[in-house]
């Protein structure tokens, strides 16, 4: 009787569990039959006939993990909710279409950028030359004073604060803030950000700006009818003996009165320039150009970082402030280059062609762009111009005065100088830099911008060279050459620095969807998912050798005086219009 009683009980419990697994099998949805059911052995704790996915995991399994029981066609083990769970990384609220939604984000963000630059590097500051020397007005004044030459020849050149008068040029020096302008040219700039979800990321930027030339020709100074005869000249300067007789229909004093120019000077040190303690300084000279005087700047700048953007330290929503921090490495090749030319004459306006010479003199009309003479010459060298009514000019006498300019003839061995003068300077920087990466986001248009500063070693390199820089119209201040020896009177400086130079950056962005826009371009996916971005940045640089600032202008090599390098640091700054297409995915 209990062996009956025990053995239905036994059928009744197999039946009930079988009716259990042919009810969950005609389920809508149900899964597959044999879904979940274990292979092999079974962990403690298993319950069979109910799917095991619904289970709680009891003990582990021996030889693997519960991905490796499953049949064949059952879901893969990153979908079970044990022993992982495969969720969004991250979630933050966005403002998408005029509603704040909760986005959750996974995976990596990418931003590039290609941008077109145009940029303006702070120009050369100071003066080409020695500032302590005497100007070229200074330097001939008391010879002209002590001449038979009216006073008033000078005085025209001279300017009057009481009544705000400025003197024309007299082989000025020249004031690179006065002549010069902001650096411009082009340039471009890739970035590539890489964002992870929780807003951190790295930075990859590089840029590049040309190397502009910017020029200062004195001869643009000068009344275009000047300087036409340029070979008639060459032939003069070429048979300086010439010079002394009328060759029919050549008249050479026609000839030099018109194409020597009142270009500039270069203030030298030739070693007379004395400083007192008060700050006062006598001596030196300013050598003058009367056939070229070409000045050039060139700069060019490299630059490119790696940083990391760290997440976000605060954000609400519509702005975002992230640390950065990261390696910079700079390169900057500047430029100063200087070609001039002079005849080397002396030549003056005399009563008498008797007098004697005047030292150091190239006297010129006050180049006021008229033919107050009427002589069919424009602003006469060595002729100071008598206006119509007589009434101004070198003599003070009326049209009819005996004029007589005198020329002075050169050594034929010592031709025409032509003086050149080049110093380079090249600084690699790199360093660290920290700052702050900033964001505001809007519907469609969001503003980006980062700020940070820096501190880089500084590897500097100057070479400076050169022929023929001293007192042009003194031939005693040359070496004379040699048939050893064509250029004695050459010279080069070369120095090596390395110090450290502090950065300061800051650049704004803003971004809009332009292109979806713009009837054809948004046809072209390339431009349909890609933004507009236009900003600046500006870089600052302290402690960097800036050429024009780094020579010393001593000069007269029959005394052993060159010009050398004088190293003098400076701030050096470029700012940057972008102009950019930004593509994210």
């Amino acid at each position: 009787m209990r062996i009956q009683l025990r053995f239905a009980a036994i059928l009744g419990l197999i039946l009930l569990t079988s009716g259990l697994q042919e009810t969950w099998a005609q389920q809508p949805g149900a899964p597959p039959a044999g879904w979940g059911q274990p292979q092999g052995v079974q962990p403690a704790g298993y319950s069979a006939g109910f799917p095991y996915s619904l289970q709680a995991p009891g003990n582990p399994y021996f030889g693997g993990s519960p991905s490796d029981t499953y049949r064949a066609g059952s879901p893969p083990a990153s979908a079970m909710p044990w022993p992982d769970v495969n969720g969004p990384d991250y979630k933050e609220n966005v403002f998408r279409d005029g509603w704040w939604i909760e986005e959750s984000r996974s995976g990596k963000n990418y931003n590039f950028s290609v941008e077109l630059l145009v940029t303006q590097t702070r120009k050369p500051q100071g003066v080409f030359g020695d500032e302590r020397a005497q100007t070229y007005f200074q330097l001939i004044e008391d010879a002209l004073m002590d001449s038979d030459i009216d006073d008033d020849v000078l005085a025209l050149f001279q300017s009057d604060d009481l009544l705000g008068t400025v003197s024309p040029n007299f082989f000025d020096r020249v004031n690179f803030a006065d002549e010069f302008g902001d650096l411009n040219s082009l340039g471009t700039r890739m970035t590539l950000e890489i964002t992870n979800p929780d807003d951190s990321g790295l930075i990859l930027s590089g840029w590049w700006s040309s190397d502009p030339t910017e020029q200062f020709d004195a001869r643009s100074d000068v009344h275009q009818s000047r300087g036409t005869e340029p070979e008639l000249l060459e032939f003069l300067l070429d048979n300086p003996l010439g010079i002394l007789a009328d060759i029919s229909p050549l008249d050479p004093d026609e000839v030099l009165q018109n194409n020597l120019l009142n270009l500039r000077g270069i203030p030298l040190d030739d070693g007379t320039i004395r400083t007192f303690d008060n700050g006062i300084n006598i001596g030196g000279v300013t050598a003058p150009f009367d056939l070229q005087f070409l000045l050039e700047i060139q700069t060019e700048s490299y630059s490119g970082n790696v940083a990391w953007m760290m997440a976000p330290v605060y954000n609400n929503g519509y702005f975002k402030l992230r640390p950065v921090v990261g390696i910079r490495a700079i390169y900057l090749r500047e430029e100063l280059a200087f070609s001039g030319r002079d005849s080397g004459l002396v030549y003056d306006s005399e009563d008498d062609a008797t007098d004697p010479f005047l030292a150091d003199v190239k006297l010129h009309s006050t180049p006021n762009g008229v033919d107050d003479d009427g002589d069919g010459i424009i602003d006469n060298a060595g002729l100071v111009e008598d206006d119509p009514s007589g009434g101004m000019g070198g003599g003070g006498g009326g049209a009819d005065d005996v004029r007589f300019i005198q020329f002075r003839i050169q050594d034929p061995n010592f031709p025409p100088l032509d003086t050149t003068l080049n110093n380079r300077v090249r600084s690699y920087l790199l360093g660290p830099e920290v700052g702050f990466r900033y964001d505001f986001s809007g519907k469609t248009i969001g503003i980006s911008g980062m700020t940070k500063v820096g501190l880089m070693a500084n590897a500097e390199r100057i070479s400076l060279a050169g022929n023929n820089f001293a007192m042009t119209t003194r031939d005693n201040n040359f070496i004379p050459s040699t048939p050893e020896n064509n250029q004695p009177n050459r010279f080069n400086d070369t120095e090596r620095h390395i110090h450290v130079s502090p950065m300061f950056e800051t650049s704004l962005f803003v971004n809009a969807p332009v292109f979806q826009y713009l009837p054809v371009l948004r046809r072209f996916k390339l431009f349909s998912e890609a933004n507009l971005r236009v900003g600046y940045t500006f870089t600052y640089i302290d402690h960097v050798a800036r050429p024009s600032e780094s020579i010393e202008y001593t000069a007269n090599p029959a005394m052993g005086l060159f010009p050398s390098i004088d190293t003098d640091r400076h701030r050096w700054t470029i700012g940057s219009y972008s102009f950019a297409i930004n593509w994210n995915w």
